[in-house]
């Protein structure tokens, strides 16, 4: 606490110091003294609170409460074993221990020069977690049994890489909601999960033959005009196959659903079309093995009158 002495202040020239003034004086001095840190060492034990920036040119340990109204810059290790607030940056050159809940600024972990370039910046890589996840710039093959690696790797692979654990005995990154990918998605397969146990309502396609000619297959490029925004403004360029969404919708509906910003534009289940193409083609099938029929019967009847006529 300040010290705040009593009036008449400020004093005027020749005005007598009163034994209380000097006593109140003496007892801020010493308890300035005891508070003091010096600059080539000390030790706060209660709360610490700093008004501008702090620099400690060594091992900083803070054991009680601290309040850093400025900048923490740290040359060695900084043990932080209480709750910390700083209002600036945090830089810390060595190892950073905190133990008790901290509050900062902007932070840099790891070495570098002039303010931190983000609200946290890291100079390396960064684990989380107890079945850790690290955070790389190149791909160190960290994912096993236990743990994952998100890599930004811009020299070997030169891709944003994730990679998942493998404790089910295949390294597998699940994603449990819908994936939106907007441009070219490329892999060596791709399955749909199928199996008979997870589905109800089993019932064949009907006039699955009928309906496919209602649609068009049809040649189109995509819009380039478009904002940011939209699934098409990362579509490939040149000339694409496909069906258009809105004509599907009248026949199968149950193959269209809604994507994009705000599910303003419409996708189609192409997988889906494999099984109306599949029961169409059955349909095409069985109508052909009919016609044979037929025209086998014909082929009988013209031979039977063809030897009755040469009789």
């Amino acid at each position: 606490m300040a010290y705040a002495p009593k009036s008449p202040y400020p004093k005027a020239a020749g005005n007598p110091i009163r034994s209380v003034d000097w006593n109140e004086l003496v007892d801020e001095t010493k308890r300035l003294e005891t508070a003091k840190l010096n600059q080539t060492g000390g030790t706060v034990s209660g709360s610490l609170t700093v008004g501008q920036n702090l620099t400690v040119n060594g091992t900083s340990t803070l054991i009680g409460n601290a309040d850093l109204r400025g900048a923490l810059d740290v040359t060695n290790t900084a043990n932080l074993r209480a709750s910390v607030t700083v209002g600036g940056a945090i830089s810390v050159a060595g190892t950073s221990s905190f133990t008790g809940a901290a509050t900062f600024g902007n932070v840099r972990m790891g070495a570098g020069t002039g303010a931190p370039a983000d609200n946290l910046e890291v100079k390396g890589n960064a684990r989380f977690g107890a079945n850790p996840v690290r955070v790389t710039s190149v791909y160190s093959n960290f994912a096993n049994a236990t743990n994952a690696e998100i890599c930004n790797d811009s020299t070997q692979y030169k891709s944003l890489m994730i990679l998942g654990n493998n404790s089910s005995g295949v390294r597998k990154v699940a994603v449990w909601d819908r994936l939106e990918v907007n441009g070219p998605s490329c892999a060596t397969s791709f399955c749909n999960i199928s199996d008979r146990r997870l589905k109800t309502g089993i019932v064949a396609i009907t006039d699955a033959l009928e309906r496919v000619s209602r649609l068009r297959g049809v040649s189109f490029r995509w819009r380039t005009d478009q904002p940011a925004t939209s699934p098409a403004a990362t579509a490939p360029a040149g000339p694409q196959l496909g069906v258009v969404a809105q004509e599907v919708a009248e026949v199968f509906p149950e193959l269209v659903s809604s994507t994009g910003l705000d599910d303003q534009h419409l996708s189609v289940d192409y997988s889906g079309l494999t099984a109306v193409l599949l029961e169409a083609v059955k349909e095409l099938k069985a109508d052909n093995e009919r016609l044979r029929q037929r025209v086998d019967a014909l082929e009988g009847v013209v031979s039977s009158a063809s030897s009755v006529d040469a009789a």
